[in-house]
């Protein structure tokens, strides 16, 4: 695999994109975007393999842990149904 990402209007939005081949199947390209309106908040959307990918992130603290919540959405991928995803972080 091969990607590239970057941080554009005053650190704001991150562009990011790859790529990834291997033997069993052809190659599937992956492009997003996060926009960060404040600090904490992050507003993602992108193509997974051609499919759409929508999502959206919360970071605050707990005492004095930095946490962050996560939701993402993809579509239909040949049958397997949407996901909706979420994760959680908690960093020491």
């Amino acid at each position: 695999g091969f990607g590239l990402s970057g941080w554009t209007l005053d650190h704001r939005l991150l562009i990011a994109g790859d790529m990834v081949k291997n033997s069993k199947q052809g190659p599937a390209l992956h492009l997003g975007v996060e926009y960060r309106h404040k600090p904490e908040w992050a507003l993602r959307g992108g193509f997974s393999d051609g499919h759409l990918t929508v999502g959206a992130g919360y970071l605050f603290k707990m005492g004095n842990y930095p946490l962050g919540i996560d939701y993402a959405f993809s579509l239909d991928k040949v049958n397997e149904g949407s996901e909706h995803i979420f994760s959680f972080e908690l960093k020491f």
